[in-house]
């Protein structure tokens, strides 16, 4: 019976925003409230979680993307075959994507999670798993059975002993922001229907070994090694060495992905973090450390050798309840070198060294600000803006003609202009609200409604030219959450 009630009372309450205010919708792993969902499985408590979805999504110019939208990869105008029936007019490289709508309907958003707990009063175990349907196998499609497969959110194994806790498995990094301490499942992503999230919050799920020591609720320190992966690496100009490698091929047989590529990896990410509660807020400062690697030379004539590239980043991030309980205020930002793949913009993460060959992290920033109001119990409001930029380097940005055809002029129809520009900069907005529709005994069913704006430059070419696009963007999910 002792245990039963420490378990009881132990159980951290899985509140996205808890104490500032933030709603639990935009991202809700299991939680508990006054109905506890949960049952007894011998000393283990089971606590359920998620809910299902019917999201609809329109974008201006189609991405080829589901819920999750490709910030790097929305299409430019430029030539495109639409001058294809000019006299003379060459073939066009371009997509026709920019002038096409794109219009979809999903569910694969919709989750299942499930937290079993432990404690015997001086430890305290939990396992966590939470999944979802973003994820395709080779014979999947939207014809007609819908056949997307099941994949993994959150898997992981906590063992927490008085202030310290070790944490195992994959689940958000240490690089996302918090709402309190370095808790477990107290994060805090922005409130989107759009599971990219915005432009500028920095964040990843991976697989990570993670040691937290807190400070009572005042502060927290922690370490995480984390899976690494270099995401882009962007040829220089006047070209790198010959043979150089950075990437291949998953291995089906070892059980990765064929059809996709894996970085040539030494070491994982390392970040180590501080988070402070004095009061008022809750503030975060933290460095990442990333070793990206490859193999290659200089130049032909050289011998190919291995080489690894430290690339240091420092991140920060604030929450403040600006009218407690009714408008919150939240910023993060990251600034250093390939710190790329940590943003949901998705920019490189490195630029190839063509005097020696190895990987040169490309130098980036990042920044998100966000305003989150409650009027009522039943309505919240958001906004956030966002904006991550790197700069080039070696030249790979001042290609001849790059972004010649990244523009809704690019000359004469007769010219065969291929937009081939680097991303440089990203800028995004978005805004929206939830409507509890209903919440009761029979859990909740909650209505969202999003509409994004989101303008991507290239870096500038040789010529000075700097192609640019947009990608406005509406969603509406319906939602419900029959354990909460």
């Amino acid at each position: 019976m002792q245990v039963n009630k420490l378990l009881r009372y132990s159980m951290l309450a899985v509140y996205v925003g808890s104490g500032v205010g933030i709603a639990a919708h935009a991202d809700p792993q299991v939680q508990m409230d006054s109905r506890d969902p949960s049952f007894g499985a011998g000393p283990v408590k089971i606590t359920l979680g998620g809910f299902s979805e019917l999201a609809g999504i329109y974008r201006a110019h189609d991405e080829q993307a589901d819920v999750g939208s490709s910030f790097y990869k929305i299409p430019f105008p430029g030539f495109a075959s639409n001058f294809a029936n000019t006299v003379g007019a060459t073939a066009a490289p371009n997509s026709q994507q920019y002038y096409e709508p794109e219009f979809r309907m999903s569910a694969r958003q919709s989750r299942f999670a499930v937290l079993a707990q432990y404690g015997d009063g001086v430890d305290k175990f939990e396992y966590y798993m939470e999944t979802d349907f973003l994820s395709s196998g080779s014979t999947s499609n939207s014809n007609e059975s819908n056949s997307y497969t099941l994949r993994m959110r959150h898997f992981y194994g906590d063992w927490q002993h008085g202030d310290w806790s070790l944490l195992a498995g994959q689940t958000w990094s240490m690089a996302t922001p918090f709402t309190h301490g370095l808790d477990i499942r107290k994060q805090t992503p922005p409130l989107t229907i759009d599971a990219q999230y915005v432009v500028g919050f920095n964040w990843a799920r991976q697989a990570q070994l993670r040691l937290v020591k807190s400070f009572g609720n005042f502060a927290a320190v922690g370490i995480s090694l984390e899976e690494p992966q270099t995401a882009g690496v962007l040829s220089s100009n006047p070209g790198a060495g010959a043979g150089t490698t950075t990437s291949g091929a998953g291995n089906g047989s070892g059980l990765l992905n064929p059809s996709t590529s894996y970085s040539d990896d030494v070491a994982p990410d390392v970040i180590v973090k501080a988070a402070f509660d004095p009061g008022y807020g809750h503030y975060e400062i933290y460095s990442l450390t990333r070793f990206l690697h490859d193999r290659g030379n200089g130049s032909a004539n050289t011998t190919q050798q291995n080489h690894t590239t430290t690339a240091e980043s420092i991140g920060a991030s604030l929450l403040l309840p600006l009218v407690p309980k009714m408008l919150d205020f939240q910023a993060n930002g990251l600034i250093g070198r390939g710190n790329g793949r940590y943003g949901s913009g998705q920019l490189n993460d490195a630029v190839t060294n063509p005097y020696d060959g190895s990987l040169s992290a490309t130098q980036e920033q990042q920044v998100m600000v966000g305003m989150v109001g409650h009027p009522t119990k039943r309505l919240d409001l958001y906004v956030y803006g966002g904006m991550e930029n790197q700069k080039a380097a070696y030249g790979d940005g001042g290609k001849a003609g790059a972004d010649g055809g990244c523009g809704l002029n690019p000359g004469t129809a007769t010219t065969n202009l291929a937009c081939t520009g680097f991303i440089g900069t990203e800028r995004m907005v978005a805004f929206g609200g939830w409507w509890k529709a209903y919440k009761g005994n029979l859990g909740s069913f909650q209505i969202g409604a999003q509409g994004t704006y989101l303008k991507n430059h290239t870096l500038v070419d040789a010529s000075g030219e700097v192609g640019k696009t947009k990608d406005p963007m509406a969603f509406v999910s319906f939602r419900y959450y029959p354990f909460q």
